[in-house]
């Protein structure tokens, strides 16, 4: 979709309702109120209503943005493998690279960064009464 301004934007959704979700309808509507404007194709009227409605959001995603892309490079792959060897416990953050980057690069090692969990310890002398109880399960419950 072309890009249009916020209030363009509602001005087409606003036209659209107006004319009761027939694009033909609120093509001719939008001209004749805005003049000055350039003239929109039907389907303009269409995807703009889907968009608003599927997304609550004017914004298509994150095309155009402003945010720039780093490239994937060797030298990349090789620093967010360097920080989570060093670290595997840290934040995919700590990359300053985005999360969907160390994500593939760490997928393609076979690797994932982790968060340690606390977990009960498993004594010896706990050994005989879990099997016990799992015993009794099994029996009086499966």
């Amino acid at each position: 979709m072309t890009s249009y301004t916020k209030q363009e934007m509602a001005d087409i959704h606003f036209i659209y309702g107006v004319a009761d979700g027939n694009a033909l309808e609120a093509r001719r509507m939008y001209g004749e109120r805005f003049p000055s404007r350039r003239l929109l194709k039907r389907k303009t009227f269409e995807r703009l209503h889907r968009r608003l409605r599927e997304t609550s959001s004017f914004v298509s995603g994150m095309h155009n943005t402003g945010r720039t892309r780093s490239p994937r490079t060797l030298e990349l792959e090789e620093h967010v493998l360097l920080e989570f060897e060093e670290q595997p416990e840290a934040s995919t953050r700590t990359a300053k690279v985005s999360h969907k980057t160390v994500w593939r690069v760490l997928g393609a090692e076979s690797l994932r960064p982790y968060h340690a969990q606390r977990v009960y310890a498993l004594k010896a002398t706990g050994h005989q009464p879990r099997v016990d109880f799992s015993r009794w399960f099994i029996n009086d419950w499966l």
